[in-house]
């Protein structure tokens, strides 16, 4: 998949943009990508803030601000790079919005710089409890 800003496919949504029909684009946008509503959606919209030249409303406005937010999502720590983006965007978005935001862009990420994201490890829950139900067995079994 191509990104989006790129010249062989952004033409038309930015057409559409330009003529002020947004709902055109984000279709356009879905068309072309095969996202979702809400990625698309987004992604038109800080396509729109770059094309007039602001950030778009509910994006985060300079670039330390992104970096902070791919740094967390790198790190695993999904929670923290929305809770980053909301105070970032002032206010302007919801939960909800802030999620599906940062998690279009983890998907971006994932897709331009895999390496990046470092390996969860699993927490042996599992094993912890198999020793815990051995351990309650034994001790039954002393008592009786």
């Amino acid at each position: 998949m191509d990104p989006p800003n790129s010249p062989d496919h952004s033409d038309e949504i930015k057409k559409a943009l330009f003529a002020g029909n947004k709902i055109e684009a984000i279709k356009l946008y879905r068309g072309q990508f095969k996202v979702g509503l809400a990625e698309a959606k987004a992604a038109v919209e800080a396509m729109e803030g770059r094309i007039r030249g602001a950030p778009a409303t509910g994006t985060p406005d300079s670039p330390d601000h992104t970096e902070a937010i791919r740094e967390a999502l790198f790190a695993g720590r999904k929670i923290m790079a929305i809770k980053l983006y909301r105070e970032q965007c002032k206010g302007k978005v919801g939960l909800a919005e802030a999620k599906t935001a940062v998690e279009a862009m983890e998907d971006q990420l994932r897709r331009s710089s895999p390496g990046q994201f470092s390996q969860v490890q699993s927490k042996g829950c599992f094993s912890v409890f198999v020793v815990l139900v051995l351990l309650g067995f034994a001790l039954w079994k002393a008592l009786n």
